[in-house]
């Protein structure tokens, strides 16, 4: 091997060795997302590298007076609640909120478009734009809600005003409305209220 060579090699080395011990390593860069969640001891965060959102826990909440986790959305425009067990406040108004854990309680004032695809949770708002759940055993109160669709099992909603539109297509739902525009109902054993 001639000297060139064994010199060339050695610079290509030792440049690869500096690239990867400065952390500018392919997959970990601006491109990534990294999630910060709570320590469990305390005010500590650590941070993981993500680049599947479906893996990633809760939105990070703070803590109310009451115990609830604390939310802003006018600071955080997508919610997302997987935490099972816990209470939730959400405070101004947010722009998408979806809840995909178990036995979640949100209270809100206003949401864009709710997501459900858990079990087991209730969502108290004032006024909702669009509702999706494909989950069971639900329980959405509302001062008013634009459009509903179900495609979920034993879901309960109750809208103490005007709800805009009402699509089924699940089984044993039950809608209670003040006013409704329009509905396409299927499924089997679906119960709607007007009035």
């Amino acid at each position: 091997m001639s000297r060139f060579a064994t010199s060339s090699s050695i610079v290509l080395v030792t440049g690869l060795l500096a690239l990867a011990l400065s952390g500018c390593v392919p997959g970990i860069g601006p491109g990534s997302r990294a999630t910060v969640v709570p320590s469990s001891g305390g005010d500590a965060a650590s941070a993981q590298p993500s680049d599947d959102p479906s893996t990633e826990p809760s939105t990070v909440p703070s803590e109310s007076a009451t115990g609830d986790a604390l939310i802003d959305c006018d600071t955080t425009a997508d919610v997302r609640l997987n935490e099972p067990g816990r209470e939730f406040t959400l405070t101004g108004a947010c722009e998408s909120v979806t809840i995909e854990g178990q036995d979640i309680e949100v209270d809100a004032a206003d949401i864009g478009t709710l997501v459900i695809r858990g079990g087991r949770n209730s969502v108290d708002a004032v006024s909702i734009t669009l509702v999706t759940i494909s989950g069971t055993d639900n329980s959405i109160e509302a001062s008013g809600i634009e459009a509903v669709e179900i495609s979920g099992e034993r879901n309960e909603i109750d809208v103490d005003g005007l709800l805009g539109s009402l699509t089924i297509s699940g089984n044993n739902n039950e809608v209670d409305a003040d006013a409704l525009t329009d509905q396409t109902v299927s499924g089997d054993r679906n119960e709607v209220t007007v009035g």
